[in-house]
């Protein structure tokens, strides 16, 4: 395994994943989600922030695992079917 390609590939899975759950959770979803209390706030994005990176870990595994990805189009590919399973 390329240690410099898995990463790459979880510092930008990491941000992905974080930026997108907040722009879905903290804007598209606010409506529909309870609030949390104030003094609960810090220790729940801790939990999320380590949920989102272990999920980055996952995927950067799977990603430099499958090799042979040469282009921008094989890994949209590639990706595209990861996230169907």
């Amino acid at each position: 395994m390329n240690l410099k390609k898995f990463i790459i590939l979880f510092i930008f899975g990491f941000t992905a994943y974080w930026l997108l759950g907040g722009l879905f959770y903290g804007f598209i979803f606010a409506s529909i989600l309870p609030s949390m209390p104030e003094g609960e706030n810090p220790e729940m994005m801790m939990y999320i922030m380590i949920g989102c990176a272990f999920m980055a870990l996952l995927y950067a595994f799977i990603y430099s695992r499958i090799g042979g990805l040469n282009s921008y189009k094989d890994a949209i590919i590639n990706g595209g079917l990861i996230s169907m399973i």
